[in-house]
């Protein structure tokens, strides 16, 4: 059942991610805690996302604003490094309470607000966006949404936002994996996990590629942000 909801959580990552550019984790992260522990899912998550992220960077390498990672990313290591001990420390009810409401709360933001939010470029909030990517990586795994809103800010094409994004998430994910894994947040089985699950995702990513002119962006977007809805509502309801 295990390795089952790991192929199929990663297949279906790499898809979307391909497809839409955004979502891979939030994916992972709607499949992984029915299996395994929320903090040892956050680990498996964003271990298998390296790959991606690798991927991105080889793909977008010459449009990277290696200037632009430096200041959010030192932010987000710091808050990171505290609010992943801040979580290991918290009843897991509260954990998965807080986590159910992150995802519903998240579903929100991208159906109704994201495209009106715009940030300014300075660097107070190059420091802001990095460290409330920090907290939210920190205690669920995804430190996304709010280091992607101060790269649309900053980001003067298409190409240098995906790449930038994706250069600050191999570098705080690489941490944030040593760091937890020096911590024991491990599954049984992870690297077995972690060699399917990037064999698995990368098959997504070429299906996703295949499928990328028949299935528009926005549809797959908000079939995900449903989805992120009732998984938020349901893990609210069982940690009641």
């Amino acid at each position: 059942m295990g390795i089952l909801t790991v192929v199929l959580a990663t297949f279906l990552a790499g898809v979307i991610q391909t497809v839409s550019g955004f979502g891979g984790s939030l994916v992972l992260m709607m499949f992984l805690p029915a299996i395994m522990t929320l903090m040892d899912a956050i680990t498996l998550n964003q271990t298998i996302m390296v790959v991606l992220d690798i991927s991105l960077i080889v793909t977008y390498r010459r449009s990277i604003r290696f200037r632009q990672v430096l200041l959010p990313a030192i932010f987000c290591l710091i808050m990171t490094t505290v609010f992943t001990d801040l979580a290991m420390h918290l009843h897991i009810s509260l954990m998965k309470l807080l986590f159910g409401l992150f995802l519903v709360g998240i579903s929100i933001y991208f159906w109704f607000f994201s495209r009106k939010v715009r940030c300014a470029s300075g660097w107070p909030m190059a420091c802001t966006c990095g460290s409330l990517s920090g907290i939210t990586n920190g205690m669920f795994g995804i430190g996304g949404p709010p280091i992607a809103v101060y790269y649309l800010a900053v980001s003067d094409s298409k190409e240098a936002y995906i790449g930038t994004t994706q250069f600050f998430f191999l570098i705080t994910t690489l941490y944030t994996i040593v760091f937890r894994l020096s911590k024991g947040l491990i599954c049984n089985g992870f690297w077995e996990y972690v060699l399917i699950g990037m064999v698995s995702i990368l098959a997504g990513k070429l299906v996703g590629k295949k499928i990328n002119d028949r299935i528009s962006p926005e549809t797959m977007k908000k079939c995900v942000y449903v989805c992120l809805f009732v998984t938020g509502v349901v893990t609210v309801i069982q940690s009641l």
